[in-house]
């Protein structure tokens, strides 16, 4: 992150003050991400919010990803928006066959959807990814590595323990090839409890 600011810093200081906004809304969506990883929340919507702006309607796999920051530092902040604007996210992703940004703007729509109590939509939209980023022989592909994640996190909260188990295990795999080291956390905790639930203290 320290890289990155530098590298920010920089730029801002080589930036004329009558930039585009083609090269304006980059720079805000790298200060957007980088105030939510130094949890500056209300920092980070500001400059989501000024992003989008610069973006109009232009670049739609760009306004996703902003959305995605916007969405995440929302749900931090446990902001009712929060959910509109992850499902904005995941339309556009898909819509742009962004499907990196669509498994986390799904990772955070799924989340809030069962947090109200539509755990059965959550589940059937993983699902849907899940089978889409599936090999003909069966196999799982990086891009289903945090879909069958959070599959397997709401499987276990419906008892489907084994396939829980399954998913937990898989996404982690995946994950941990595409570094994405924070969902590891999560599903191996996730595991955990659903090893434990299974009567595999050991194992958990």
């Amino acid at each position: 992150i320290g890289r990155a600011e530098a590298d920010l810093a920089l730029t801002l200081a080589l930036m004329p003050g009558d930039a585009p906004p083609a090269d304006r809304a980059p720079v805000l969506a790298l200060q957007c991400f980088l105030a939510s990883s130094r949890g500056n929340l209300a920092d980070a919507i500001e400059y989501a919010y000024d992003a989008l702006d610069q973006l109009g309607d232009r670049e739609p796999e760009m306004r996703a990803v902003v959305l995605l920051n916007l969405a995440q530092a929302q749900y931090w902040l446990g902001e009712p928006a929060a959910i509109v604007t992850a499902a904005e996210s995941l339309r556009l992703a898909e819509q742009q066959k962004s499907y990196f940004a669509a498994a986390n703007a799904l990772g955070i729509y799924s989340q809030l959807l069962a947090m109200r109590g539509d755990l059965l939509t959550a589940i059937h939209l993983c699902e849907q990814m899940v089978a889409r980023h599936r090999a003909g022989d069966g196999r799982l592909l990086p891009l289903a590595g945090l879909p069958a994640l959070y599959l397997g996190m709401f499987y276990a909260e419906r008892y489907r323990l084994v396939e829980a188990t399954e998913l937990l295990t898989a996404g982690m795999a995946l994950c941990q090839q595409s570094a994405v080291a924070p969902f590891v956390i999560t599903g191996q905790l996730a595991l955990i409890s659903a090893l434990a639930s299974q009567g595999k203290i050991q194992q958990s």
